[in-house]
């Protein structure tokens, strides 16, 4: 999903990053801001019983919003996008072992994900070359610093971002 959203393989990446350009950070980050705020302030993580799911709900608005706030970020941090993906990768593998390898040994499993994100890598790398330097996916796709790209404006860190992201 990261190498789709996130740079031009496809034309997804380029309309991703336009519209995260657009959106406002601040809103989100305040918001998130406040509610962590207040929640530290009512000492929620104590509350039993009902109120524990209002205390849920506050953590989950907390998450919810400083995510998108950082995610809204990607004007000034073009590489925001990719760290997420990365970070829901990990996630992905946390979850993996806690629902279910949990009785797997710690090192048949570290060796087994390293293997897959080994083989991930050389995949997108591969995908990536062919892309650079083969008409296998609509022509050869050079970097160049003064690249024509009007519509969406983007600095040349962005396009750069972009254009060796996967």
């Amino acid at each position: 999903l990261t190498a789709v959203c996130a740079s031009e393989l496809t034309e997804c990446g380029d309309v991703v990053y336009a519209w995260l350009g657009r959106q406002s950070f601040t809103v989100w980050i305040v918001i998130g801001t406040a509610l962590g705020f207040a929640g530290y302030l009512l000492d929620v993580h104590r509350w039993k019983g009902v109120l524990r799911i209002f205390a849920l709900v506050i953590y989950l608005g907390v998450t919810i919003c400083l995510f998108i706030g950082v995610l809204f970020l990607t004007k000034m941090a073009p590489s925001t996008p990719i760290i997420i993906g990365m970070l829901m990768s990990l996630l992905g593998v946390i979850a993996v072992r806690k629902l279910l390898v949990q009785h797997t040994p710690t090192a048949t499993f570290m060796s087994s994900v390293g293997c897959i994100f080994g083989l991930y890598a050389v995949g997108l790398t591969a995908v990536w070359l062919l892309w650079v330097l083969t008409p296998v996916f609509g022509g050869y796709n050079h970097w160049s610093a003064h690249r024509d790209d009007t519509e969406n404006s983007f600095d040349t860190l962005t396009q750069f971002v972009l254009w060796c992201s996967p």
